[in-house]
């Protein structure tokens, strides 16, 4: 079925909002010079005063913004080492969605770390590094390479995404262990497996 696209008013300029001048960069660059919605400002009012909000408007209208904003405002006021934020899905898919989301937001802040941390993060270096072999074969699968030719397209591709790994982003588990994130997005089954294992607590 089809659903009409909804119109939401205007909010007000993010400069008139109580936000670090580096947050407000980074969300004019985000939004490619276009403006928050209403009920994005007055959340966000709320939120950085300290207050609780549910926000209940359609799909699309920027509900992620409401939280991720003062999330980030607060890890740049505020750079201490340490996991600050922990956002939960109910799906893989949505986790996923986001750890894009928080790639995109948080390229310019190297010093803001990041994770997802659900069945399908990998153990290690080497379990991380082992599972882009396996997409980038998958991808190869129908190339007419000989044997030879195809182990060196493989590891070219796999340094070439190594190099452009975000470095502010933790890939597996030992990582995200030895030096817990700030931001980490996770899912309703493994945060419960998080709180009870002795390795994760």
């Amino acid at each position: 079925y089809l659903e009409k696209s909804q119109i939401y008013k205007q909010g007000e300029p993010l400069k008139a909002l109580p936000l670090h001048e580096k947050t407000i960069e980074t969300i004019y660059n985000r939004l490619n010079d276009s403006k928050l919605w209403k009920h994005q400002t007055d959340a966000l009012r709320l939120l950085l005063d300290g207050k609780n909000v549910i926000i209940a408007t359609g799909t699309s209208s920027g509900k992620t913004l409401c939280y991720q904003i003062p999330i980030i405002d607060n890890l740049i006021r505020v750079p201490s080492p340490g996991l600050r934020a922990v956002i939960i899905y109910p799906l893989n898919a949505l986790v996923n969605d986001q750890l894009v989301e928080w790639e995109q937001m948080l390229k310019e802040h190297p010093q803001i770390t990041f994770a997802r941390f659900t069945g399908q993060t990998p153990n290690s270096k080497i379990d991380y590094e082992r599972r882009l072999r396996e997409t980038i074969r998958e991808q190869l699968i129908d190339q007419s390479f000989t044997q030879q030719e195809l182990q060196r397209e493989e590891e070219r591709r796999l340094e070439k995404q190594l190099r452009s790994d975000v470095p502010n982003r933790l890939n597996h588990r030992d990582a995200i262990r030895a030096n817990p994130p700030h931001v980490l997005i996770t899912n309703f089954s493994m945060l419960e497996y998080l709180l009870e294992r002795p390795v994760d607590a």
